[in-house]
């Protein structure tokens, strides 16, 4: 495997899409410490280490939600403009028809998904805020001033739905001009990024360095595992991989291995 990676590097044109691939990871990552304004960090912090559902959503984000950045949405309403865009072309004769058409179709049907993207990103933005606003910590809430009629609010739903379309954008350029699928990568990024935390958390438990970096590697492992089991090796996403993160870890607690 490392002399394949070896060989890889040495082609100029790979290279330079592996390459590509990296800074846009390390700018995707950049982003995720921009913050949107008028959220309480204290409460929000003490929130998210209290609920899990919480702590999953921020897992999607790649720790976006844990700062509140603009990328909080992650590219969840991409994936499900997508979904929605695929089902459908099962019942509309119009995109029937595009999806016949080759590659003209194809690129047709791909910008709706990309207009269908914007109400998909204002309507998560939006329930994301009702969420967090109705959390408190010592009596104090997460987004204080909430009230959609108000500019603040506005603000915080459009540095989010803006944070979603630039990772849309990200993902299709790095599908365009690096390796694989960008949006994947985007998301398997994401999880990478937690794997810190993770082990972090191992640590606090008390254990060794080496032996807390190896639970981390193993939690994801397992969960890469669970993945190949359940949808099989052909179609397994990043996506996948992240929803088996909790079940991995108990079974890794329960000594199932798999």
């Amino acid at each position: 495997m490392f002399d394949a990676l070896v060989n890889a590097f040495r082609a100029p044109d790979i290279r330079r899409r592996i390459l590509f691939v990296l800074g846009m990871l390390v700018v995707v990552r950049a982003l995720a410490h921009v913050p949107v304004p008028g959220v309480d960090r204290n409460a929000l912090e003490s929130v998210i280490g209290d609920n899990a559902f919480l702590q999953l959503l921020d897992l999607f984000s790649g720790g976006g939600l844990a700062s509140f950045s603009i990328i909080a949405l992650g590219v969840n309403p991409y994936i499900n403009a997508s979904i929605i865009m695929q089902l459908m072309t099962g019942v509309v004769p119009r995109l029937q028809q595009l999806q016949r058409e080759g590659e003209y179709g194809r690129n047709k049907i791909n910008q709706y998904t990309r207009y269908l993207t914007v109400p998909m990103g204002l309507l998560q933005a939006y329930g994301y805020l009702i969420l967090l606003s109705s959390q408190t910590s010592d009596g104090v809430a997460v987004i204080p001033n909430f009230d959609l009629a108000s500019l603040e609010t506005l603000t915080m739903i459009a540095s989010l739905v803006a944070g979603t379309i630039l990772l849309m954008w990200i993902g299709e350029l790095i599908t365009e001009r690096g390796i694989g699928n960008g949006i994947s990568f985007i998301i398997f990024a994401g999880i990478v990024s937690r794997a810190p935390g993770a082990i972090g958390a191992f640590l606090a438990g008390g254990l060794e360095p080496m032996d807390a970096a190896g639970c981390g590697v193993a939690v994801h492992a397992a969960a890469c595992l669970l993945a190949e089991e359940r949808i099989g090796q052909a179609g397994v996403i990043a996506r996948d991989i992240a929803n088996l993160l909790p079940t991995a870890i108990q079974h890794l607690r329960d000594g199932k291995g798999r």
